[in-house]
Order: C-alpha cells, then structure tokens, then sequence
C-alpha cells in the first residue's frame, strides 16, 4: 500500500446525521463521566484519600498510554476510510493490525513509568494489570472508525456506559470486601474487555474484527502517516495529565486527591464542549478545500457555542465549588478553590479541541506538533516552580494561563490564517462579560454559597444571555452541514 491515488469524493452529512451526532456525543458522554464520578465517590468513601490519589495517577498515566496507543490513528484513518470507503475493509484491517502491534510496547512503557515515578510496589502491579485493558482498547479503537465515519457514535456510546455501569458494580464489591489499588484496576481492566465485546457486537455488520490480508507494507505506510499526527496526539495525551503526575511527586497523594477530584468533576463540561469538536472535524475534513464557506461557517459557530455553553458551567464551578466537590466526598471539598479555575481551564480547552483538529485537515501537523510540544514544556517549567510554592490550586492557575497563552491562542491564530477564515469575537467577549456579572451577583447576594448558588447562577447567566441577544435560538442546531444535493 503507497498511500491513496485516487482523489478523495467530498463526503456529505445530512443534518439530522449532525445535530444527532453532536447531541449524542454531549449527552452521552456526560452520562458516562457522571458514571464515573460515580466510581470517584465509592473509590474515596469506601477505599479512602489514599487509594484515591493512588487511582488518580494510575488513571493519568493510562491517559498516556492510550495516547500512545493511538498514536494519532483515529484522526488519520477516520480522513482516510472518509476519503476512500470502497477500501474501508482492509484500512480497518491495517488498523487493527497496528494496535495489536503497538500495545505490548504501550504496556511496557506504561510499567516502566510508573517505576521511574519512584511510587511502592503495590501501585506497580496495578499499573501492570491496568495495562492489559490496552489490548482492548486497541480493538475499539478500530470500531470507533467506522462509528466516526459514519456519524452514528451512539453505539460506541452505548457500549461504553455499559461497561463503565459494570464497573461500578464490580467496585461496590471491591469497596465492600476492602480491596485495594490492584484489585481497583483489574475491574478498570475488565470494564474495558467488555467495552470490546459490545462495540464488536454493534458493529459487526459493518466489520468483522480480523487482521487478514495486512503486509508489512501496510503497516509502514500507516506508521508514515501517522507519524506526525501520533507525535502531537502522544504530547496532547502527555499534556493533560502531566499535572497529576507532577503533583503526585511533589505534593503527595493527599493534594493529587484533591485536584483529581476538582479535574475529574470538571470534565462533564469538557466532554459536552468536546462533542462538538468531535462533530466539527468530521465537517471541516468533508468541507476542505472544496466548500472554504461552509468550512468558515462551521469554525465559528463551533468557536461561538464552545464559549457560549461552556460559560454557563463556569458559573456554577465559580458559585458553588465546595458544595459540589462534597458531593463525591466530605473531605474533598477542600479542592474547592481549584474547581472554578480548573471549570474555566475546560472552556478554554474546549476552543483548543474544537479549533485545533482544523490544522490537521488543511495539513499543518508540524505546526500542531509545536504548539503542544512548547506549551508541554513550558508547563512542565512552571509547575516545578509553583507545585512546591503554592500546591495545587497554584498548579491550577499555571495550567490556565499555560494553556490560554501557549495553546489556545496560537491555535486560534494559526487555523485563521492557514485555513483562511476571520473569526469573531463579539460573541464570546459579550458572553465572558455575562458570566462575570452573574457570578458576582450571586456571590454578593443573599444565598449562602452551596449548591443553589451553584445554580443559581447559570440560570442568571442564561436568561441576561436570551435577553441580550448573545444566545440566540438553538446555537447547536447551526453546527450542521447544508442538506446534501439531490
């Protein structure tokens, strides 16, 4: 295999196809990530803060690993079974061969990690067992393809929330019969055989799991074109987490605790923001270099309802922290002054994610390449500085200002121009300013902060929103491609 010869027919999304596709996406992987904060409030009630910030690495370092896993294949092979579906069966093929290759070398260097971070024996055998879940993960990976291509993610959805459901079950057993760390991570392992087993069972019909007829050359072609995407891929995997891992050295597993959990209840909103990313790539990659109006239209919308939506949850992070963070557990209430900051860290991600996917459409990976690459070191710089001075909730406004002016930026920046598009921004300032005056009213009003300020709040921001004309209609029924030509 040398690559396609052909030149690649645009795809064309119907607008039920989109707006179900974003929908699916935004409420389903909150409901999964509600399950899991399920799995942090039995980790820290039933285990203790210990076994907590020993999960929590543990949970970081497999990020990593997934990343490598990866290794920058979804993005690549989701462009290329876009491009040429008549050879979708052995691109799939090629993937699936790659990841059965790559995850005994992932785990390798998942254990060697956690040696090299110097933490006792009982949090090696459980990065040991935790490695095993990538061999399956590799086989959804081949799935999440087809799912992707064919904007019909509810079935990776389904699957997952099944599997994360089984492993809250698996760990109120564990947690009753007073396990520990390993066995915590064995039910992560078997949550994610299960996950394998149900996407191959939904997607059957579109590919039956099988490596027939890859050759050597296969594989070479698929890591060349992977390279540079899988270098940017494994930085951005290495950056998210690199926070806990420094802070598990430099704080201790009490402070790791607290920021996990502050992270972790903050993701709901990324994984919501993220869907629509998730959805964007997929048009812009159809739309390039064909349709650079739609391609436009499609940016700032997504740009317009990241912020527009995202701020609704700064609200609430910034009016009712403890009292949410308590939710999980009593004493992790403590990491309150880091939620609101980690809330707004999400939103400025989500900008990130959503625009940042373009570059690898218009083909600029080198330069996504960098912006991750010199944001993860100047991170790694500034955290040693400000982890032992002002622990975690100073890491927290390093990642902020990191990621604001090293990633989201240059970002914005660079798709502008390489892609060719002017975005707007009178949206978002109109909506930042919103959300400023709805949580100072509400702090200084008569509630005492708790969870009704926590909502409170939000729902001052959306109706000054309506009332203002900054939200206007349905904002995520706009994210969809034109109805495709009869």
């Amino acid at each position: 295999m040398t690559g396609p010869t052909a030149a690649p027919a645009q795809a064309v999304h119907s607008r039920t196809q989109m707006l179900r596709n974003t929908l699916v996406l935004a409420v389903g992987r909150n409901l999964i990530a509600l399950s899991r904060l399920a799995i942090l409030a039995i980790v820290a009630r039933g285990l203790g803060t210990q076994t907590f910030g020993q999960y929590a690495l543990l949970i970081a370092l497999m990020m990593v690993a997934e990343g490598l896993l990866d290794f920058g294949s979804n993005e690549v092979f989701v462009r290329e079974v876009a491009a040429q579906p008549q050879r979708r069966s052995h691109l799939l093929r090629v993937l699936a061969a790659g990841r059965l290759l790559h995850a005994p070398v992932v785990w390798c260097l998942l254990v060697l990690a956690a040696w090299a971070l110097g933490h006792d024996r009982e949090v090696l055998e459980a990065a040991a067992v935790a490695g095993l879940s990538l061999v399956f993960l590799g086989g959804v990976m081949v799935y999440r393809v087809i799912f992707r291509t064919e904007l019909s993610m509810e079935h990776e959805i389904a699957a997952e929330f099944i599997s994360v459901v089984f492993m809250v079950l698996a760990l109120l057993v564990v947690a009753r019969q007073g396990g520990g760390i390993v066995a915590l991570m064995a039910c992560h392992a078997a949550s994610r055989a299960l996950f394998f087993v149900l996407v191959a069972w939904f997607g059957r019909q579109a590919f039956r799991y099988s490596v027939a007829g890859v050759s050597r050359a296969d594989l070479l072609w698929s890591w060349r074109l992977c390279l540079s995407v899988g270098l940017a891929g494994a930085l951005v995997m290495l950056y998210d987490p690199m926070d806990v891992l420094l802070l598990s050295r430099l704080g201790g597993f009490g402070d790791t605790a607290r920021f996990a959990a502050a992270q972790r209840l903050a993701w709901p909103l990324l994984i919501a923001l993220a869907a629509i990313g998730g959805t964007l790539y997929t048009v812009v990659a159809a739309a390039w270099p064909h349709d650079l109006p739609r391609l436009e239209r499609a940016c700032q919308r997504g740009f317009d309802v990241v912020i527009v939506f995202g701020l609704a949850g700064v609200c609430a992070a910034w009016s009712g922290a403890e009292a949410l963070l308590a939710l999980i557990a009593p004493e992790l209430a403590a990491g309150g002054p880091a939620f609101g900051v980690l809330v707004t860290l999400c939103v400025v991600k989500a900008i990130s994610m959503t625009l940042g996917p373009v570059l690898l459409v218009v083909g600029a990976q080198r330069v996504a390449l960098a912006i991750v690459g010199g944001a993860l070191l100047v991170k790694v710089l500034v955290s040693l500085v400000v982890i032992p001075r002002f622990g975690f909730v100073g890491l927290a406004w390093a990642a902020l200002v990191v990621e604001t002016g090293c990633v989201a930026i240059p970002a914005v920046l660079v798709v502008s121009q390489r892609a060719g598009i002017q975005l707007r921004y009178g949206t978002a300032l109109r909506a930042t300013g919103l959300c400023v005056a709805s949580i100072v009213l509400v702090r200084h009003g008569p509630l005492a902060p708790g969870l009704l300020t926590a909502l409170a709040a939000p729902v001052l921001y959306g109706a000054l929103a309506l009332l203002t004309g900054t939200l206007r209609r349905s904002e995520l029924s706009s994210l969809k491609s034109p109805e495709p030509a009869p």
